[in-house]
């Protein structure tokens, strides 16, 4: 072993930025890069590049493929070769981001990401380095988008028809800035007030996903707020107001949209609910200037850098040195270092497909999205430190115990029916350790947990009459929600039961989602008993007949480009009816499919 010099032996400087807390596109940036060096060193440079981007990712499991595209890559130079005194050294630079630039996005899917990353080259010595993240808000609002825009949605546009009810809908404006109020009013007509409950608004966001061809290869829909309004305020016939949460933007990146919905729901008892779903823009508030704060560094130094890949190496995790990253077939683990109100923090996420429960869950002084008493798991750590509640108490019950103590952790932030998502203090590899054991778990447990639950408390009496029809048509049951799934290849043919967030079933719905589209000419909606010919003129033969049996069985029938659905009563107590109607569906678009050619 040689023993080196003392004067030989180099010390890394360690490395801080302080930057504004929110940048803003198309405005001109001041940063500061703080260098700090306990002795003098030689270095050969000291840059900082801005790097910034969008991400998604298609598939899962070994199909998935993850697309990139960069919307920004600049490089300061802010030293050259010298030697570095001891001491603190605040060295200014500027950079600016394109005026189009995204906002900062991640909810667990597609994302858009920038970071700094700051490097002290050493001659003949390991360089320091730092990554640093960075947070872009909106776009400021073109003046043109502050104007109010009036619109009225009705689920009778028409006018009423008959004793028929209706649901209309009018929005003060359908442009509204985040953290704004929102001034809806609702009317019904041909209102029986022995048969409406209530109206519940929630504002949903949908993430629409596109690979390198500009193709839709799926979207994602996250309920974020719901509001429950008294039918007497509706009937009084005064605006409604509610504030919008700090919520991202409406955007459109090249590999994944963001669009806002404001979902109407108007609740009838021994009946089908009224439903409309409103498009609504949300803007920026205009300019955003945040403080100059210190920027949290994300995994970039060498010594964190290090503990996340033996971290990662331990739990047969993929580091691309920014996140850890692991699909165990049932669910997608994340985890990657965030902020808190306190500095720097671990995030970790569990995505897994949708349990079906309108499950919501987490810490108590977080946002109670359902605003429904919390289920009780006789629990005590539930009740002093997380909620959870759902649709119907038995189902999250039977799986919130089944995951056990793996769930409840005090480092649990959130949990829904798609995602569950855990916060903690970042000091070391202990705490790494413990995200990682604790996603483990919780993954390892969510296939029991999902096999765990019941059927909905209302259908449990119809559940052996359902296990028979699945079984004799080869289908896979799904309890949560009552559905049936079967298998046709590319195609999805499926019976489903629609539930309301109280735990009643509203509609019994047979839905086929097919590859090869219908061509346009057989797009068909029905609502009634008789078959419109001004929608069915293209239909003929064979083709025709099934579409009016169709229609006589079950009035709601529609024909789209990707769908065929028929929607039948609220409850069923045999789905075999149901099979029957999704077998016509699926009949019906094999005479009618854009590759059989124009003659049926």
């Amino acid at each position: 072993m040689i023993a080196l010099p003392v004067a030989f032996i180099k010390h890394r400087p360690s490395l801080s930025l302080r930057a504004p807390s929110v940048i803003t596109p198309g405005t001109k940036v001041t940063a500061m890069l703080i260098v700090e060096a306990n002795r003098e060193v030689p270095i050969e440079a000291i840059t900082v590049e801005l790097t910034g981007g969008e991400r998604v990712t298609i598939g899962s499991g070994s199909s998935a493929r993850t697309l990139r595209r960069s919307i920004v890559r600049q490089r300061a130079g802010l030293s050259g070769p010298r030697l570095l005194p001891a001491g603190r050294h605040e060295l200014s630079f500027a950079f600016s981001l394109p005026a189009d630039a995204l906002p900062t996005y991640f909810r667990g899917g597609p994302r858009v990401e920038y970071f700094a990353e700051a490097r002290v080259d050493i001659d003949w010595w390991p360089d320091a380095t730092e990554n640093f993240t960075l947070t872009v808000g909106a776009r400021p609002p073109h003046p043109a988008s502050k104007e109010p825009r009036p619109r009225t949605y009705s689920t009778s546009p028409g006018g009423p028809v008959g004793s028929t009810p209706g649901l209309e809908v009018s929005l003060a404006s359908e442009v509204v800035a985040t953290g704004e109020s929102m001034q809806v009013a609702i009317g019904m007509l041909n209102h029986d007030p022995a048969r409406f409950n209530e109206v519940r608004l929630s504002l949903s966001s949908v993430e629409t996903v596109f690979d390198d061809s500009g193709q839709e290869r799926g979207n994602r829909d996250l309920t974020r707020h719901r509001y429950t309004v008294p039918m007497s305020r509706v009937l009084e016939g005064l605006p409604i107001r509610f504030q919008l949460p700090n919520a991202p933007p409406t955007f459109q990146a090249q590999l994944f949209r963001l669009d806002w919905f404001l979902d109407v729901v108007g609740v009838v008892s021994w009946g089908r609910n009224l439903t409309l779903r409103l498009p609504i823009e949300i803007t920026s508030p205009g300019v955003v200037r945040g403080n100059d704060a210190v920027v949290p560094a994300v995994v970039g130094s060498s010594r964190r850098r290090a503990i996340w890949e033996q971290a990662a190496q331990r739990y047969g995790m993929h580091f691309d040195g920014h996140e850890m990253t692991k699909s165990t077939g049932h669910a997608e683990l994340l985890v990657r270092l965030g902020e808190d109100k306190d500095g720097p923090a671990l995030v970790g996420t569990l995505t897994y497909p949708d349990l079906h429960l309108d499950l919501d869950g987490g810490k108590k002084d977080g946002f109670h999205r359902l605003f429904k008493k919390s289920v009780d798991l006789e629990d005590p750590r539930v009740g002093t430190r997380h909620y959870v509640a759902g649709r119907d108490d038995g189902q999250v019950r039977a799986f919130v115990q089944t995951l056990g103590r793996t769930l409840f952790v005090d480092d649990l932030d959130d949990v829904d029916d798609t995602q569950m998502s855990f916060l903690s203090v970042e000091r070391g590899h202990a705490d790494l350790d413990r995200m990682c054991r604790t996603l483990l778990d919780v993954a390892e447990s969510l296939p029991k947990a999902r096999a765990a639950i019941p059927a909905p408390n209302s259908m449990a009496v119809h559940l052996p009459t359902w296990q028979v029809v699945a079984t004799r048509e080869a289908a896979t049951l799904e309890q949560s929600r009552m559905a049936l799934h079967f298998d046709r290849g590319h195609d999805q043919a499926s019976v489903i039961t629609e539930w309301t967030t109280d735990g009643a079933p509203y509609r019994t719905t047979a839905i086929i989602r097919v590859q090869d589209p219908v061509d346009v000419d057989y797009h068909f909606l029905s609502t009634g008993p008789a078959l419109p010919d001004a929608d069915a003129q293209h239909y003929g033969g064979h083709a025709r007949s099934l579409l009016a049996r169709l229609v006589e069985d079950t009035p709601h029938v529609r024909v789209a480009a990707n769908t065929l659905v028929a929607h039948l009563e609220p409850q069923l107590e045999d789905p075999s009816g149901a099979v029957t109607i999704l077998k016509r569906l699926q009949a019906l678009y094999a005479l009618i499919r854009a590759t059989t050619g124009p003659y049926r």
